[in-house]
Formats: C-alpha cells, structure tokens, sequence
C-alpha cells in the first residue's frame, strides 16, 4: 500500500478528532492532518519533511532524539510520558500542554509510529483552577482519581499528615489509613465511585487518619465527586479534630465534676434544711409558748419583738423550703412521662383554692394537651406561675387569669394573663434570677426564688418563658414546650 497514495487511508486520518502525525525510524513527519495544522499553526507543507523535533520545546529536543531511539527498539501502542507534563511547541513560540499516545506500524518493512496528539489546554486551566482552590482552602484536601490515586494535595495535607508532596502524589488514598482500615477501605471507595454523591464520610462514627509516624489523628472527611474529562475523581476535604476532642474530653471530665458537686450540693442542701427547720419550729413554738403563757408577765412591747420573732421565724422556714426545692432541680428531670396537663393543673387549683376563695379570683383555662414531662416539676411550674398571678393582684380588684393554649407540631405554647399590678418592662430580664425582687417584702410576701424555679424548670424540659407587662394593667406569661422530650445519647444506646 503506497501511504501517500491511499484515498482511504488519507480520510481516516483526516476524519481523526486529534492530531495525527506518522514519522518514519529517523523522525521525519511523512503525514499529518488538519488537526495537526490547527494545533500548531503550521501548514501541511511545512511538517512534511521535517524532523518531529520541530514541534518540541527546544530544552528538551536532544533528549527527544534518544527518546524516540529508545522507543524503536521496543515498540508498542502506550501513553507517551505517563506521570510527567508534556507540551508541544506552536509555530508562534507558545507551549501547548498534549497528552500523546504512540503506535508503532510496519509497512514495506520500513518502521513508522503514529502519534496522536490531543490539546489538553482546556484542561490544564480547571486543573489549575482546582489546584488553586484547593491550595487556598483552610482544610487539608486532596484530589483522588477513579483508581483511587492521589492526583492532588494542598499544603495544610503536607502539615496534617507530615508528608512531603512528592511522597503523597500518584500514592493510593489508603496512604492516610490505619492498617486495620486499609483493605475495608477498597471496597468502600469502590462503593463511593459507582454511586458518587456529596457526602459525609462515617457520619456518628469516629474517624481516623494515619500520620507518617504512625499516629493516629482525629478526624472529620467530606467528599465531593468531580467530574474531569469524562474521569470521576473525588475532593476528599479533612479536618483535623484534635483539639477538639482534647476539648470535648476535658468539657465532658468538668461535666463529671459538675454532676458530683451538683449532687453534693443537693445532699447538703437538703441536710442543712432539714437540721435548720428544727431549731426554727422551736423558736417558734416556744415563743408562741411565752406569749400564751407568760402573757401577764410580757410587756406589750415585748409580746410585740414576739410576734416578730415569730414571722421572721415563718419567713426564715418558707425561704428554706423553697431553697430546697430549688436545690433539688440542679438536675434534668429524672422521670419523664406522659403528663395529661389538664388533670396536673385541677390539683394545683385545689391546692390553691383556699387563697383562691379567699380572693374570690376569676380561672379560665383552655383545654390543656398531654405532653412528656417531669410531673413532679410540672406541678411546680403552674403552681409557681399562678400563684404569682394571685399574690400580685392590684387593691380593690378581683384577680381574673386566663390560661391561653396554642398546639403545634412544635409544641405547646400556654400564657398565663393576669389584671395584676404589672411591672416595668425595664426589669424583664430580673424577674427570673433568683432573690431578685421588684417589691419589697413589706408589700408583698415572698422569697424570690419562685420564678427562678419556674425558669430552670422550663430550661430543663427545652421549653421558653418570656413575660409582657404593663405596670397597673397586668402581667403575661408565654411558656413554649415540646410535646415530647428529645432523646439522649445514653438512652439511644441503651436501645
């Protein structure tokens, strides 16, 4: 067959999508196609008989010769250059990164390669665009090809991993695993090719990666699939938690220590109430004593410093009762159950119906839901809230409170309005620390650790309180709960 002379063989190059270009055993360009000439600028007449040389860079050119020498001595169909960057020179000067493919062919006994050219320009520019990114990204990253084949890394991967660059690049992604991970980790990033999604790697798992020490590191992967030239290959980005866990581990150590204190400030608040209770009831006792007893012998003055002792003695046991039951909520609600709110806020009102009756206070309610609660602290709370309404009531009018119920899917929100005496929106944000006051004591009777108990109770149970008042119009309170408590870790494992 005369290679210069076949219409056929002319077309097939012609038809090629990249350059073509057939040189003989001594490097001389016998044919190219128009391809070939868009690529490199130069017209068929002016390759044709010239050494292959010409389209390479000048530096490497000698060394070309040997190349190509070397290739005839063995030659097969393969990838020219693989792992390096080649680049075509055009006639105006400029470098033209191509990957090139070389087939060898015999024809009249006289030896030929043909190589195919392809610009890949386009190309280079999203490499180096990913490139850039990835080397501006705060997180260690890394580019993976389809066989799993570290095509990229950025410098925070060199000090993540203490690797150098070179010894990374071209390595398997199984470089940065730990010995018992390595050969699961095939078949899941095998897994991850065929069906490559955006995601999170080993999501409620701890993760690890292998320094070249052989240290163990913390971490956290997100991996995102990139298409490049028709070749998926995945951006694997990896945070190093460390610190972190140092800081997770020393928080849940001081939420040990805090639960152990906790704990012990409850034993001893509870002591300390109770020896302090008995030594109060006698005073009380037997100052009541001296006064029924004694009587004739007791100035009126002094009957009076008595019954003073005596209230400042009930004070003193209300204000203990209280910081005990406040003392006994420095912990989450131990017993959660479904709590009927109706059935919960009927005790509270027949607890308090004696000072209802006696203040001839106006109750309406809607009608509560059921939700998951502590009962014990869900009794507390209505008590507190509308105990509060009915001790601050203005004078010459009869209490009125309005129980309010709004159900969502997010939960309950239930206001407690009241015609009471209000207060300064000013102070909104006091009402609820504990001892804090906005009336003195004279006016009305009280500890201050009401509301504050009110407070941790809602916090407990995830729920929200905020008030809006208006002084001499009256108070109202918003408490959001959810219907049912969120689930905690401890009890998902025990599941």
């Amino acid at each position: 067959m005369n290679l210069k002379g076949s219409d056929l063989y002319e077309q097939v190059l012609e038809a090629a999508p990249n350059a073509v270009i057939m040189a003989d055993a001594e490097g001389t360009i016998v044919l190219v196609n128009r391809e070939t000439t868009a690529l490199f600028g130069y017209t068929k007449e002016e390759l044709v008989g010239q050494k292959i040389e010409k389209l390479v860079p000048s530096d490497i050119a000698e060394k070309h010769v040997d190349l190509r020498n070397d290739y005839l001595k063995d030659p097969k169909s393969r990838l020219m250059g693989t792992g390096r960057e080649l680049f075509g020179i055009h006639k105006s000067g400029l470098k033209i990164p191509v990957e090139i493919g070389l087939n060898p062919l015999k024809h009249e006994d006289k030896s030929y390669v043909i190589a195919s050219i392809t610009n890949i320009s386009k190309k280079k520019e999203q490499e180096l665009l990913i490139k850039a990114t990835i080397d501006a990204a705060p997180n260690a990253m890394i580019v993976v090809n389809s066989q799993a084949r570290i095509v990229l890394v950025n410098k925070k991967m060199e000090d993540t991993f203490g690797y150098t660059k070179e010894e990374m690049l071209w390595e398997p992604v199984e470089l940065f695993l730990p010995n018992d991970l390595k050969k699961k980790h095939v078949g899941i990033r095998s897994a991850f090719i065929k069906n490559p999604e955006p995601r999170t790697m080993g999501a409620d798992k701890d993760l690890f990666g292998l320094h070249k020490s052989g240290k163990k590191i913390p971490v956290e992967i997100g991996l995102n699939p990139l298409k490049i030239n028709d070749e998926t290959h995945v951006i694997a980005t990896i945070i190093d938690i460390s610190e972190r866990k140092k800081l997770e581990e020393t928080i849940q150590q001081s939420l040990i220590k805090l639960e152990e204190s906790n704990k012990e400030l409850e034993n001893f608040a509870y002591i300390a109430s109770h020896d302090l209770q008995e030594p109060l009831r006698k005073i009380q006792s037997f100052t009541q004593l001296l006064i029924d007893e004694e009587n004739e012998k007791i100035s009126d003055s002094g009957k009076t410093y008595m019954h003073h002792l005596i209230d400042a003695s009930g004070r003193m046991r209300m204000l203990i009762d209280d910081l005990l039951n406040f003392s006994k909520l420095t912990s989450k609600p131990k017993s959660l159950e479904k709590v009927d709110l109706n059935e919960l806020y009927k005790i509270v009102l027949t607890d308090l119906s004696k000072v209802i009756e006696e203040k001839k206070a106006k109750i309406t309610v809607d009608q509560l839901p059921t939700i998951e609660a502590d009962k014990s602290q869900m009794y507390r709370l209505f008590e507190n809230l509308t105990t509060n309404s009915l001790k601050y009531q203005r004078e010459g009018v009869v209490p009125e409170i309005n129980v309010h119920v709004e159900i969502s899917e997010n939960g309950v929100k239930i206001s407690f309005k009241d015609n009471g005496i209000g207060f300064n929106m000013e102070y909104v944000d006091k009402i609820f620390i504990i001892f804090k006051r906005l009336h003195t004591k004279a006016d009305y009777s009280g500890t201050g650790i009401g509301l504050a108990m009110v407070k941790k109770i809602i916090d407990y149970h995830n729920g929200n309180i905020s008030a809006d008042s208006k002084e001499g119009i009256g108070t109202t309170f918003f408490v959001t709960l959810p219907l049912s408590q969120p689930v905690q870790p401890s009890e998902q494992q025990s599941k």
